[in-house]
């Protein structure tokens, strides 16, 4: 063999021998090659706060597109307290549900005293059902559930889905 190639093992092997061991999850390993192709690594907390910073969506109805400034709720206090004591929501406003993962959902209106629209959403941005939920007067508060796993759930004011000709084929852009 050429003296090079003994050299450049043995330098391997020391070097190997004398490295200090990372844990996979810290580093994972990448093909020198994949490295350029390769999409950065999002955490799931700057996803979140990406998400937070959205102030508007469009949703792409039936016959034409309504722009729509909203409130992020995507932490389980937000989405719990959603709409719950508010006077009124406002046209052109909405609250928009971000859940961490596509699962199904139910809503209720206690301490809401206005009607809101609902889009249940899938992970596709493509409205998977929708419905108005009334004020609850009295407990038990009526339930409404998303008819498949959704992402996402947008509360509009009352009226919104009749109003703009909402359908399935219905879709959503984020700002």
């Amino acid at each position: 063999m050429d003296a090079r190639i003994i050299v450049g093992v043995i330098v391997l092997v020391v070097l190997a021998g004398c490295s200090n061991e990372v844990a996979p999850e810290t580093f994972p390993s990448l093909d020198f090659e994949d490295v350029t192709e390769r999409e950065p690594v999002v955490s799931a907390a700057s996803s979140q706060e990406r998400l937070a910073a959205i102030s508007s969506l469009i949703i792409h109805a039936e016959k034409e597109d309504v722009p729509i400034e909203i409130e992020v709720a995507d932490s389980p206090d937000e989405r719990e307290r959603g709409l719950m004591g508010r006077g009124s929501l406002l046209a052109g406003k909405g609250m928009l549900f971000v859940f961490e993962q596509e699962e199904p959902v139910a809503f209720h209106m206690k301490d809401v005293p206005f009607l809101v629209d609902i889009l249940f959403i899938g992970s596709d941005f493509t409205v998977r059902n929708m419905a108005t939920m009334t004020p609850c007067r009295s407990t038990p508060c009526p339930v409404w559930q998303s008819r498949e796993p959704v992402k996402y759930a947008l509360e509009l004011p009352g009226g919104f889905i009749k109003q703009h000709r909402m359908g399935r084929e219905t879709t959503v852009t984020l700002r």
